[in-house]
């Protein structure tokens, strides 16, 4: 209502004050000055009393319209200062949480990277200590393989030594074996060659001789056998029969057998005595003849012994392909499936023929230390055989030193007694 008033108030000082078209007119001089400041004065102080002055004495429209229009606009002005601040205050609180949170999680993050940087520093130290570990270590194994690594002499060394006890068994039950068998020819035995004399004998031997080892072109080309004979003067030629090979081939032909017996005969001149009958005995002649038997087969056993070791030694043994292959290896043509104690023997010998057992020297001084230790095993067991040959021959050399004594006092009264084999 107020506005519209003041609108209306506004609209007639317009329309009053407003320039009107210039005519002419006659006035008192004076008058129409006079009359407009009257109107002007009474103007103003209408608008004064409705406008201007403030209650009780005045309308007060203006004023009250400016003060309600402070008011409101106050007002709006407090309510936007009010939502500004409480946006101002909320944002602010927003952004506290925010950094808040970020801060936390900016000092766990510094914390985890200090913890980090701690385990990083730990992961170091134990790498360190693991790795001077592991050096010490990798030292103590590098120490250890220089000393304590096998080698192939050393293989090559056990391997043999797998076999050479069977072998050594071997060789002892075949010299045991020949010295029986033999003297069992010797006294008559029960089964043997010469059970019923020197006859048989001859003729045993004599079959032998046709069917396995006679040369027919010896003798002029009469030497009462045919061609083709196995094993051609293989009873007298010791040098290709025994020692021809490291192993005499007993296990792929059994003939080997008889021409080692054949050759023990011919190297130590075995006679047979002729049986002496039962009733006979009574005699004291006869008693002393047949001791004097036994003590020619006991001069024939002490030296067919020395032989007997020769064959015992060359005896197959039992199958080793890793000996075989082993001397095969060294470009022996003529190693055998079955090895005797010889030929193992000698497989450890060719070894020190092969140029790398001299380069595998430089590898440690343990290699050196460890071959040493090998050939000394090696050594001390050859001195054992030289030691055992050494006593078969003193027992040789007795019965020499018996016979010797025998002959110069006379008492070879006997064809037995005369025909030991050492005089």
């Amino acid at each position: 209502m107020i506005r519209m008033k003041f609108a209306a108030i506004i609209l007639a000082l317009a329309v009053f004050l407003a320039p009107a078209p210039a005519s002419a007119q006659c006035e008192v001089p004076g008058v129409t000055q006079i009359a407009a400041a009257g109107f002007a004065a009474s103007t103003v102080a209408l608008l004064n009393a409705n406008y201007l002055a403030t209650p009780p004495t005045g309308g007060g429209i203006l004023p009250t319209a400016w003060t309600l229009t402070t008011q409101v606009t106050q007002a709006l002005l407090n309510a936007a200062l009010k939502a500004f601040e409480t946006r101002l205050y909320n944002r602010l609180r927003d952004f506290w949480d925010d950094y808040l949170e970020a801060l936390q999680n900016m000092t766990g993050q510094l914390n985890s990277s200090l913890n980090d940087g701690t385990r990083n520093m730990n992961s170091l130290f134990d790498t360190s200590n693991m790795t001077l570990n592991q050096r010490s270590l990798q030292q103590i194994e590098v120490q250890a393989k220089k000393q304590f690594q096998p080698t192939n002499e050393g293989c090559r060394f056990d391997t043999a030594a797998r076999y050479m006890a069977t072998t050594t068994r071997t060789a002892k039950a075949i010299s045991t074996g020949l010295g029986k068998e033999n003297t069992g020819v010797a006294l008559n035995g029960t089964g043997s060659d010469a059970q019923k004399g020197p006859g048989q004998l001859a003729a045993v031997r004599w079959n032998r001789y046709r069917t396995l080892f006679c040369d027919d072109r010896m003798n002029g080309g009469n030497s009462g056998c045919a061609a083709g004979n196995p094993l051609v003067n293989a009873h007298v030629t010791p040098s290709k029969t025994l020692f021809g090979r490291e192993t005499i081939p007993m296990n792929t032909d059994p003939n080997y057998k008889l021409a080692v017996n054949e050759l023990v005969f011919n190297l130590i001149g075995y006679e047979a005595p002729a049986p002496i009958p039962q009733d006979a005995l009574a005699a004291p002649s006869l008693k002393d003849r047949r001791q004097e038997q036994r003590a020619y087969a006991t001069q024939m056993d002490a030296v067919g012994a020395l032989i007997y070791d020769v064959v015992g030694e060359r005896t197959p043994g039992e199958a080793a392909p890793e000996v075989q292959a082993l001397r095969q290896s060294q470009g022996i043509t003529d190693a055998n499936a079955r090895p005797s104690d010889r030929e193992i023997r000698q497989s450890t010998l060719e070894q020190l023929w092969n140029p790398s057992y001299y380069v595998d020297l430089q590898d440690s001084s343990s290699t050196t230390n460890r071959k040493e230790v090998f050939l000394q095993a090696y050594n001390l067991m050859l001195i054992y055989k030289m030691v055992e040959k050494t006593e078969k021959i003193a027992n040789v050399f007795v019965a020499e030193t018996s016979n010797w004594l025998d002959e110069n006092q006379g008492d070879l009264t006997t064809d037995q007694q005369s025909n030991v084999p050492i005089r």
